[in-house]
């Protein structure tokens, strides 16, 4: 959706009944130009990056079509693969990361180094014509037009391979955690610590607080960062370091690649703007006075809508068995398409994704109860070719999430997000929205999902 500051008014709250979610269906879409796709393209040596790309692969299989999701678990089991399950893996797998990070993964090493490329020489000639036909204004004009592709060919040759590395730094720590060395990673001491009760199968922090796969995971969004204790038994250890390293590896793939998509298009920076912002209203938030705060927190309380929401439903899809798998957005598909994030519902009825038999897609795009226009679109062509069905807009209630927010950081930043302190009925409210005619959700998944406080 778009960012901008909304005005200051007070946004009515409404019974569950109205929770608005409005769609456009058939209404038209936008349209690719060349240069558009042709978007930043990373490319790794498999041997180099072989472990962090698989086990990217085997955490992300429930986003994956049912024929693909088994085989990433017999890859995970570390069962032999026949050659037709290999060529269908690496051939989806290789799509994936492509679509997903903008890294397309190499067989076999390349001879030379990919970054450097040799750009065209012009013919004596042609530099003669050329100099001849400009003038001295059209020569400024290309001289800062040069300067700008300079630049902007250094940035991308820097993220380029800052992906590399990243994959790289993975691939050696889970080479660690496999020999039993020390993971780099873990040694961050603003960290938070993990603790695990064999007793009861739980991980809690140091205050006591269980804290669940989904929390680690998601409260990534918010600036936490986990690392297991020493002391942890194993398989607990391990299966806590994997999530961790993998989650964290993912998330920075993403916003390199998202930094390449700002690079091609500049106007999709306002889609990266909470990345930038809520670092610092944590620091306004910390030594100004209540005005000061209130200000700033208008001004991106729609991305944190954003955040909290998506975080939300992200927690509970890796927490219970619920039908629901929750994937970011990318800039492009914020900025150009204007959804938020994506829902993924297997076994649905209404109808097929277009790369999967049992997989549809759904772009979710947020708003506070403030009508800025509507999005006005339906079925949308992203870059890949995968066609998103529709795209839904949710209407939430942003006078409660301006509350939680404060009581969270009040707090002391507790593991599970400010999304925990919303109130049941709002969290009802948002997962029925979002599964509305998608997936079943009976009483006993609510009351599972979310358990009433003992009286």
């Amino acid at each position: 959706m778009e960012k901008v500051p909304e005005p200051k008014i007070e946004l009515p709250q409404k019974p569950p009944q109205e929770f608005e979610i409005q769609r456009w269906e058939d209404e038209g879409g936008r349209v690719e130009t060349p240069e558009e796709k042709q978007t930043p393209e990373t490319v790794a040596e498999e041997l180099k990056v072989k472990k962090s790309w698989q086990e990217l692969i085997i955490q992300a299989r429930q986003e994956f079509p049912e024929e693909i999701k088994a085989i990433v678990d017999k890859m995970s089991r570390k069962e032999k693969l026949t050659s037709k399950e290999t060529g269908v893996l690496d051939v989806f797998s290789f799509r994936w990361f492509r679509e997903a990070f903008g890294i397309k993964i190499k067989k076999k090493s390349p001879q030379q180094k990919p970054t450097k490329k040799v750009e065209k020489q012009l013919t004596e000639e042609e530099i003669i014509e050329q100099k001849r036909q400009v003038n001295e204004i059209k020569r400024l004009n290309d001289e800062r037009r040069k300067q700008y592709e300079d630049i902007k060919r250094t940035k991308l040759t820097e993220l380029y391979n800052l992906k590399i590395v990243r994959m790289e730094k993975l691939h050696e720590a889970l080479r660690n955690l496999d020999d039993g060395e020390p993971v780099e990673e873990f040694k961050d001491e603003s960290r938070k610590v993990i603790y695990f009760k064999e007793t009861t199968g739980e991980y809690f922090t140091e205050q006591g607080k269980v804290v669940t796969i989904g929390d680690v995971m998601s409260d990534y969004a918010w600036g936490i960062k986990y690392a297991p204790d020493g002391e942890m038994t194993e398989p607990a250890y391990r299966t806590l370091a994997k999530k961790i390293l993998v989650n964290e590896t993912r998330r920075e793939l993403e916003r390199i690649h998202n930094s390449e998509l700002i690079h091609q298009r500049s106007h999709r920076s306002s889609a990266d703007s909470f990345n930038r912002q809520w670092p610092r209203f944590k620091e306004v938030f910390k030594g100004s006075d209540k005005e000061i705060v209130e200000k700033k927190l208008e001004e991106i309380i729609g991305w944190i809508i954003e955040v909290a929401t998506r975080e939300l439903l992200s927690r509970i899809s890796l927490n219970t068995n619920i039908n629901l798998v929750v994937s970011r957005a990318t800039v492009e598909e914020d900025a150009d398409y204007k959804y938020d994030f994506k829902i993924r519902v297997k076994h649905h009825t209404r109808g097929v994704d277009v790369q999967s038999k049992n997989i549809n897609s759904i772009g979710f795009q947020l708003k506070s109860r403030i009508k800025r226009g509507s999005a006005g679109l339906g079925k949308q062509l992203i870059r890949s070719g995968t066609e998103v069905d529709e795209i839904i807009t949710l209407n939430v209630p942003g006078k409660e999430f301006r509350e939680v927010i404060k009581k969270w950081l009040n707090a002391g930043e507790p593991s599970g997000g400010p999304e925990q302190f919303l109130s049941r009925k709002l969290k009802i409210e948002i997962l029925k929205a979002v599964t509305k005619n998608l997936t079943k959700i009976s009483d006993e998944d609510i009351d599972r999902i979310f358990p009433k406080e003992k009286a």
